[in-house]
């Protein structure tokens, strides 16, 4: 029983380190947005539009969200598995709570940037 409880904790771990390593994506982009921000500021060449930069940070924000909902999908698989083997999960619970408002704050950024888009308002690119 423990064997069993110890393979399913790996499979949920070895999720875990492929989104965090998947989270290079959007701090990558944030970097490239924020730099070719700084270099319109400034009057100098930029290497993309303003329009390949919406379509940066819309793909940036999508990703971020797809991030968010597979970490807390980890969190909630992680429950069901102490819920199985009869272990405290009290804990886990408010990480749970926590992961569903960072869900929230990540599709309130998505629409935000949608909003922007369709309004012309620029907004600043935060990660």
């Amino acid at each position: 029983m423990e064997e069993d409880f110890k393979s399913e904790q790996l499979e949920i771990l070895q999720k875990q380190k492929i989104a965090l390593v998947c989270y290079l994506i959007p701090i990558g982009l944030s970097y490239l947005i924020i730099n070719e921000e700084q270099k319109r500021l400034k009057g100098e060449e930029t290497y993309f539009t303003s329009e390949e930069i919406e379509g940066l940070t819309l793909i940036n924000r999508v990703v971020s969200l797809v991030l968010v909902i597979y970490f807390g999908y980890t969190i909630y698989l992680t429950l069901k598995l102490l819920k199985k083997y009869h272990m405290d999960y009290s804990l886990l619970t408010i990480q749970l709570v926590s992961s569903t408002l960072t869900i929230i704050a990540a599709t309130l950024s998505l629409l935000t940037t949608l909003y922007s888009f369709d309004t012309g308002v620029v907004e600043s690119e935060v990660l």
